[in-house]
């Protein structure tokens, strides 16, 4: 199986040998379910030796960890470049950023499946590093409380409403193994999100004329 990670913007297409690897293990967990997947696999799948694997990662779980880094560094990449695309309109730019996120996870269900699902129960670390992740895709809401006009109350708690919600979406397509369905789901995770900075008119001209 081949990944194309972004369908908008930049896309990124595993450039490397290392990457590449990232990629197969996350087939093989997606097929198999992550436990029944053991690094040792990956020579067999990619005719790539056994110590250069060990020479990347000496457990599954710094895989694992390297996969969810990887993926977030190009989604924030990605991410980013959508809203900055139309600064004069930030609800269009949050709609925007929003596809592109919801686009890059449905395109690669199986590096997603990975990142989102196995992290958060693997150990402390990797949930710690998981929940790192997140709290950096919530400093994207702080040019939308600046355009406000006004400071939410606790705008940290407005972040991780808005933040855990949307994660919340993510989890249970990947649970369902319905990923490739996430851009159907934009109208809606985008109405909930300028909704709370914008207003529900400003959320619904946004969702119509999109």
């Amino acid at each position: 199986m081949s990944h194309q990670i972004f369908v908008k913007g930049p896309t990124f297409t595993p450039g490397n040998e290392r990457e590449r690897l990232l990629v197969a293990f996350a087939d093989l967990a997606y097929e198999r379910g992550y436990e029944l997947v053991r690094l040792t696999d990956l020579p067999a799948r990619t005719g790539v030796s056994h110590d250069t694997v060990f020479g990347y990662w000496q457990t599954e779980e710094e895989c694992v960890l390297d996969a969810l880094q990887t993926g977030a560094e190009q989604t924030f990449s990605a991410v980013a470049n959508a809203f900055m695309g139309d600064p004069g309109d930030c609800g269009a730019a949050a709609h925007r950023s929003l596809g592109v996120l919801l686009d890059f996870l449905a395109a690669s269900p199986a590096l997603a499946s990975l990142s989102i699902l196995v992290p958060p129960i693997l150990s402390p670390r990797a949930a710690a590093r998981h929940k790192s992740v997140l709290d950096v895709f919530g400093e994207f809401l702080g040019p939308g409380f600046a355009a406000m006009g006004h400071v939410p109350p606790r705008p940290e708690l407005v972040s991780q409403i808005i933040t855990g919600g949307i994660f919340e979406v993510l989890r249970r397509h990947a649970l369902d193994r319905r990923l490739h369905e996430l851009p159907s789901a934009l109208p809606a995770v985008s109405h909930v999100c300028i909704a709370a900075f914008f207003g529900l008119e400003e959320a619904a001209r946004v969702v119509a004329t999109a």
